[in-house]
């Protein structure tokens, strides 16, 4: 929209060819000839109608009170003026100009007529004028007409190409026209552009507007759109007029008040956000940008979106969000989430083997998600599962081992925060080779500093199990027993505290693989 009746510059476009085409008929491009200047132009002839139909010539006196450098004539419907028809001529105050068209107007339809200062300050206008035989138009000081009136829109295109033209007209032209006016140019993918449309919203207010791509061809065509000045027009991947190909794309809007410095997407069930989708940029407050997904769209195409602001260390989440291709995905300052409604639980390794890989995910999902690294025997590990319980409380949690290969899985657990899972040989997926291993779970009140295992019918219990180390209270350790078990495994079991000549104990323990021991203080010996 201009801000000035006094402030626009006329840029006169050197075009080819002036395109003006009627409202309801096929199109027919103005060709011009015109008369010199005088002050009788008045009583301007017509010049042949095509049996009243058509017009071939109309008159245009100036009396605006400056000389006219250009004159632009186009069909009210059309956004382009087209070229200029006085040429390198210009008409002065008080003199009329009759043009003589060698492709005639249409009686029945509709023009819209401008004039330009020589200096290129004033426009003078008239909308809507009904050509007819031997018309004369006149323009006056009170045509004085900067533009301001017209509707000034953004086009953003967020469709995930770039578009090489993009064109306005209003509805009401009949859908089989192939006339689409001014050509806007081209518009790269996430960028905006500003256009001025040459019609009155009093003439007209429904628009078809229509975008174009060569790479690959398609077009993306926004139809019976009601125009007003400074609104804003967002194209995805949803306004294409063709099935695409290819993996969707989305669209993510900032309106969080934050600029945005990481913007991560992942499968609702999966516990991998992946990498970082901005990269290096950012994402300011009140813009959008196309992000493509990793997979093509399915029934079940539901995601969760987290943005991390560039400073103050803020982090915006939407969970489970249904996607279809070319959603605008609106981000506020209401999606500020810290996280603490997501579960942490402990993974406690008690296997006798080291992990070289742990993983979680929801148990409807077949995707195991991240890796949340390794963990030695006899450690433990606090994991962050990015899934609210809201959304999925049924977990799978597995681990994995390279020495032997091996894995430990156990199905639907039923997560809650702050819990620990402890893993024993007896979570092992297959048969295991070697000595039997057991947990030994220090809940005494006291660091025990000797552990004594013997087998119930030994007279001996053989050396200490700890060594030079120690278990402090509420800690378990793995021990792996001196021979396999029988159906009469049967063990005594000491613990030594390091300090007041405690000893705690259990005898006859009916011993299994992976089995967990805990001693408490009722197992004191008096």
């Amino acid at each position: 929209m201009k801000t000035s009746v006094f402030s626009k510059v006329v840029n006169v476009a050197t075009v080819a060819v002036i395109s003006i085409f009627f409202l309801f008929r096929c199109t027919a491009p103005i060709d011009v000839e015109t008369e010199g200047d005088g002050s009788g132009g008045d009583g301007g002839s017509g010049g042949g109608g095509n049996g009243g139909t058509t017009i071939s010539e109309l008159t245009i006196k100036n009396n605006t009170g400056y000389t006219i450098s250009g004159i632009y004539i186009k069909l009210s419907t059309s956004t382009d003026w087209g070229s200029d028809l006085l040429g390198y001529s210009s008409l002065g105050d008080g003199l009329s100009k009759k043009i003589t068209f060698s492709k005639p107007l249409f009686a029945s339809s509709q023009y819209d007529i401008r004039l330009e200062s020589s200096s290129g300050v004033y426009s003078f206008r008239k909308y809507a004028v009904a050509v007819s035989k031997g018309l004369i138009v006149s323009f006056t000081a009170g045509d004085l007409n900067d533009g301001s009136n017209l509707p000034t829109i953004t086009v953003q295109n967020r469709s995930g190409v770039g578009v090489n033209a993009i064109y306005i007209r209003p509805s009401s032209m009949l859908e089989s026209s192939s006339d689409w006016g001014k050509d806007y140019g081209s518009l790269s993918n996430n960028y905006d552009k500003s256009i001025d449309i040459p019609i009155p919203p009093s003439n007209y207010t429904v628009f078809d507007i229509q975008m174009r791509s060569s790479n690959p061809t398609n077009t993306y065509t926004k139809k019976n759109i009601t125009i007003t000045n400074g609104m804003a027009l967002v194209y995805t991947s949803a306004d294409s007029d063709n099935p695409l190909i290819g993996t969707p794309i989305i669209v993510i809007q900032n309106n969080t008040g934050y600029t945005i410095g990481g913007i991560y997407i992942k499968p609702s069930t999966s516990t991998d956000w992946g990498s970082d989708l901005l990269g290096y940029s950012s994402l300011v407050d009140r813009t959008l940008r196309t992000f493509t997904l990793s997979a093509p769209l399915s029934a079940n195409s539901v995601y969760d979106i987290r943005l991390e602001s560039s400073s103050s260390g803020y982090a915006f989440r939407k969970y489970a969000v249904t996607i279809s291709d070319g959603m605008i995905i609106t981000f506020t300052a209401n999606n500020l989430d810290g996280g603490n409604n997501l579960p942490s639980i402990t993974i406690q390794n008690r296997t006798g083997v080291s992990f070289n890989a742990i993983y979680v995910k929801p148990s409807e999902a077949s995707d195991w998600g991240k890796d949340y690294g390794s963990l030695s025997n006899n450690y433990d590990k606090s994991i962050d599962i990015p899934i609210p319980p809201s959304n999925y409380t049924v977990f799978d949690i597995q681990m994995k081992s390279s020495n032997p290969t091996n894995t430990y899985t156990r199905n639907n657990v039923t997560i809650s925060n702050g819990m620990v899972l402890t893993y024993t040989s007896a979570d092992s997926d297959n048969s295991l080779i070697g000595p039997p291993i057991i947990v030994i779970q220090n809940n005494t009140g006291y660091t025990i500093s000797g552990i004594y295992i013997k087998p119930s019918n030994s007279a001996t219990w053989g050396s200490d199990l700890l060594g030079y180390s120690s278990l402090g209270d509420k800690v378990s350790r793995t021990f792996a027993l001196s021979q396999s078990l029988s159906a009469n495994s049967v063990y005594d079991i000491s613990l030594k505290s390091s300090t007041g000549g405690y000893e705690f104990a259990k005898y006859s323990v009916t011993v299994s693989e992976g089995m967990i021991v805990i001693l408490t203080p009722g197992d004191l010996q008096q």
